[in-house]
This record gives C-alpha cells, sequence and structure tokens, in this order.
C-alpha cells in the first residue's frame, strides 16, 4: 500500500510539473504575439 501511495503521488508531482511547463510554454508562446 504505501508503494502504490508514492507511486500515485509521483504520478501527480509529475502530472503538476508537465501541467506548469505546458502553461509556461503557452505563455511564452504567446507574449510575442501581444507584444
Amino acid at each position: 500500500e504505501k508503494k502504490a501511495a508514492e507511486a500515485a503521488a509521483k504520478a501527480e508531482a509529475e502530472a503538476a510539473a508537465n501541467a506548469t511547463a505546458e502553461d509556461a510554454s503557452e505563455e511564452a508562446t504567446e507574449a510575442p504575439a501581444e507584444a
């Protein structure tokens, strides 16, 4: 159970990191168009 919880937490953290990276990438792409 502990390993499963750790795996779930790791997957959640990775998903959050990916979402953050995607948001940053989208903002960087949109910024020049707005300028």
